[in-house]
């Protein structure tokens, strides 16, 4: 369950951030929304367009991982979390349910029809691999 707190200051500013441009590390995420608004997913095109919420639907997301294992024919989505324009929707508390989905630690990862050799990798090592890149920033 993700929470966020209403914005109290005066934002104008349409590109300010609750939660930065990044993807998901694992398979798929399943993210359950309220109505606040704000999220948006950027298109294959590098567009961001608004991902807005739909009554009783769920956005989902795919993973870095995933993208690992289709070898790209399934991209990790980036998305974000802006604060919203609407001045009702800023001074509101967002909240979402958000489920990751992931392999378990064990599995091998390796991507399917790759044309050049790779070597299979943990799930758990992949992890790994990325908190660290994620760590060095």
């Amino acid at each position: 369950m993700f929470y966020y707190p209403p914005v109290k200051e005066d934002v104008r500013d349409s590109h300010v951030a609750r939660f930065g441009k990044h993807t998901d590390i694992g398979t798929i995420t399943f993210l359950f929304q309220d109505n606040s608004g704000g999220m948006e997913v950027k298109t294959k095109s590098g567009e961001w367009i608004h991902a807005i919420p739909i009554k009783d639907t769920v956005l989902v997301l795919v993973g870095d991982l995933l993208s690992v294992w289709s070898n790209g024919l399934y991209p990790a989505t980036f998305h974000r979390l802006l604060v919203p324009n609407d001045e009702a929707q800023r001074r509101r508390e967002r909240s979402s349910f958000v489920y990751f989905v992931v392999s378990d630690d064990d599995v091998l990862v390796q991507p399917l029809h790759s044309r050049s050799p790779t070597t299979p990798i943990k799930t758990s090592d992949y992890f790994a691999q990325r908190v660290y890149s994620i760590m060095k920033y």
